[in-house]
């Protein structure tokens, strides 16, 4: 059954902001292999839901030119940690980082749902969206 999108599902911006706190979570100082890894599996679960929101906008948003360019500034900040977390380097993750919050607070100040954020049972889990998040893999990785 497809649900009628009239708002950005509180779900897919709660999730998007607990991926986000990990990455802020994480000591970026000192990038070691398994840190990169842990890194790289958030980028891709951040590059999904940043996907999600510039192709499936909400019917309230669609064609909305602010809408538009706060998701479109989010997915991009996305693609800068992506490729920080790609190159592994502690100071180009630290500003992909910053940019990952200030961009993501700018988006859900406008366009997120408050309401709702109790109830995530029918949240995809982050294993789930690190599969399908596949194109924030590295290149040099493959």
């Amino acid at each position: 059954m497809q649900i009628s999108r009239t708002k950005i599902e509180p779900d897919a911006v709660a999730a998007y902001h607990e991926e986000m706190e990990h990455v802020l979570n994480t000591d970026t100082t000192m990038i070691d292999d398994t840190t990169k890894q842990a890194l790289l599996e958030r980028a891709a679960v951040l590059s999904y839901l940043a996907n999600d929101f510039v192709q499936s906008p909400p019917a309230r948003a669609n064609g909305n030119p602010e809408y538009t360019h706060l998701a479109q500034a989010m997915k991009t900040s996305v693609d800068q940690f992506v490729a920080a977390a790609c190159a592994g380097e502690a100071v180009a993750l630290q500003a992909t980082v910053d940019g990952l919050k200030a961009r993501h607070a700018s988006f859900s100040e406008k366009f997120g749902n408050k309401k709702g954020r109790e109830d995530r049972s029918s949240r995809q889990s982050g294993a789930d969206w690190t599969a399908q998040g596949k194109s924030a893999r590295c290149s040099a990785s493959r």
